[in-house]
């Protein structure tokens, strides 16, 4: 009801669920896709998805570049997953008092400074790119970014837990932040949520 008026909805910053894009389709609205990393400040592709079968995030912006590459930096064809580099103006300087996290994540690539999104991606035949999920276990839940491996690392210290899985799950029709874990003894959840907050975001 809030978007029958709407004649275009432009959308971006969190994966785009199918069952969004069936519905705005049938709503006959112009459908626009954009992606880009906060890295990136703040897109770096779009993609109109008006007429599309599956979601895509299109095309480089102008003045920006991208390349896929394999897990020792080569360029891969057309059809192939590798991880997504990106370069262009909006690419950040580095991260804020981490040189080491910055060194690691913008790099030089065939002249170009480039920021490793860290996002699994290929390239369409009509020189679309499609993303696929991430190369390591970083999941966003609510636009926020979530290391689920820091979750995880954290768990094992409490005492007790011996080993601890972190994942986003649909509950109902949310998703929520879960942790799972095994114990030889009974462990006091509201203990353990408190030992998390010391040091993990809320």
């Amino acid at each position: 009801d809030a978007l029958k008026n709407c004649k275009v909805v432009w959308a971006g910053g969190e994966v785009y669920p199918m069952q969004l894009l069936s519905t705005l389709q049938a709503m006959g609205v112009h459908i626009f896709n954009t992606y880009g990393p906060t890295e990136i400040t703040v897109s770096s592709n779009i993609a109109e998805l008006t007429h599309e079968k599956s979601v895509n995030v299109g095309r480089p912006l102008l003045n920006y570049v991208e390349f896929i590459v394999d897990r020792f930096d080569n360029e891969i064809p057309v059809g192939f997953v590798g991880e997504l580099l990106i370069g262009g103006p909006g690419v950040a300087v580095g991260y804020n008092n981490l040189p080491e996290m910055t060194k690691e994540r913008f790099v030089n690539y065939k002249g170009e400074r480039v920021y490793r999104s860290g996002d699994l991606a290929r390239w369409k035949p009509d020189g679309k790119v499609e993303i696929l999920g991430r190369t390591d276990n970083q999941v966003k839940l609510r636009g926020f970014r979530i290391e689920l491996g820091e979750i995880e690392n954290k768990a094992i210290l409490f005492e007790g837990i011996k080993q601890a899985v972190a994942d986003v799950k649909n509950i109902g029709t949310m998703q929520h932040l879960c942790l799972y874990y095994t114990s030889d003894q009974a462990v006091d959840e509201e203990q353990l949520q408190n030992f998390l907050s010391e040091s993990l975001t809320e």
